[in-house]
């Protein structure tokens, strides 16, 4: 294990992992430091611009990405593990590359000339460049002898004019599949979850949210593995399936099965809210995983659990809403 981090990026969380992913956002930052990286987050960030903003007033979806670009300091990376939030800083980034407006706009605003050389990366990019077989060596690896569903969602799927980059489909089977676990086949690895729908038309979301669980169990994986923390919270709070299986972010799994530390609280502590009926017969590390999980003290009580995480998913999206355009009302009276 590095004594120190080998690099340094800026760190652009987002809404949903500074609130209702927090054990994401934990076990992400766990496995990066142990990975030799320190995610630097950005100081006074705010929402990316996201479809409560996007959907509505695309100006204002743009002013608010800009601001996180001022943010960013020169010389490193800026780096986001949701991929909504991914896709707003990156899309904000082509408009000022190829508009000189916008340019002109973001320099008026923020008081910076916009940076050409700032690079934008997933969580994922990262990961393609970790010696992941060093690190299980030195830390011990763990095995996770079990059978997961990968779920990308489809906010990785970029519209074409930023399809340049890296695609990232594959990359959870890969490095998953180097800690013991397999990867199932299924037609809903990139199925969209029903995203911010989930406020508005829970009604069209649930159907879509019980399909993708019950495909994933229909093809005989033990658990659901997300890229995307606003698809684990819909997988989990509109399922209304009787006995779905398990969801975890791919940082949890990535934390345990790379032996890079479980995180003191426990990596789902309280927040597993589709629990197997037979965690106390699961065997190994991954039995050791769901029975900390099932054992923690829930966060808000097992019974009230989905209901709460809507409730406090809904409030939310109403403050990120009102918030984000008094941001940028109060940036341009002071313009």
């Amino acid at each position: 294990m590095p004594a120190r981090p080998a690099f340094a990026v800026s760190y652009f969380p987002g809404c949903s992992l500074a609130t209702t992913a927090k054990e994401n956002n934990q076990s992400l930052i766990e496995s990066c430091r142990k990975m030799g990286i320190e995610m630097v987050e950005l100081a006074d960030w705010n929402c990316c611009g996201s479809s409560s903003a996007h959907s509505l007033d695309h100006r204002l979806a743009f002013d608010l990405a800009c601001r996180n670009l001022s943010l960013a300091p020169q010389g490193r990376p800026l780096v986001a593990a949701c991929p909504s939030c991914t896709l707003r800083l990156k899309h904000a980034q082509h408009l000022l590359q190829n508009d000189e407006a916008a340019r002109k706009r973001y320099a008026e605003l923020w008081g910076r000339p916009y940076d050409p050389t700032l690079s934008i990366r997933h969580f994922f990019s990262l990961l393609a460049e970790v010696d992941l077989e060093r690190l299980a060596v030195e830390n011990g690896r763990q095995g996770l002898e079990l059978s997961f569903a990968p779920y990308y969602g489809c906010m990785l799927n970029r519209p074409p004019a930023l399809r340049s980059g890296a695609n990232y489909y594959g990359i959870m089977e890969r490095t998953l599949g180097g800690l013991g676990m397999r990867a199932i086949t299924w037609g809903y690895a990139s199925r969209c979850c029903g995203t911010f729908l989930t406020v508005a038309r829970p009604d069209i979301v649930t159907p879509k949210v019980n399909a993708i669980l019950q495909g994933a169990a229909d093809a005989g994986a033990e658990c659901i593995v997300t890229a995307c923390a606003m698809c684990h919270m819909n997988l989990e709070v509109r399922c209304t399936l009787k006995n779905p299986i398990p969801i975890f972010h791919f940082s949890e799994l990535l934390s345990l099965g790379g032996a890079l530390r479980v995180l003191s609280d426990g990596p789902a502590t309280g927040r597993l809210v589709h629990r197997p009926a037979d965690v106390g017969e699961a065997s190994g590390a991954f039995g050791v995983f769901l029975r900390a999980a099932a054992g923690a003290e829930p966060l808000f009580g097992h019974d009230a659990l989905k209901d709460a995480r809507a409730a406090v998913a809904l409030e939310i999206l109403r403050d990120r809403l009102a918030g984000v355009t008094e941001t940028v009302a109060d940036q341009l009276s002071h313009g």
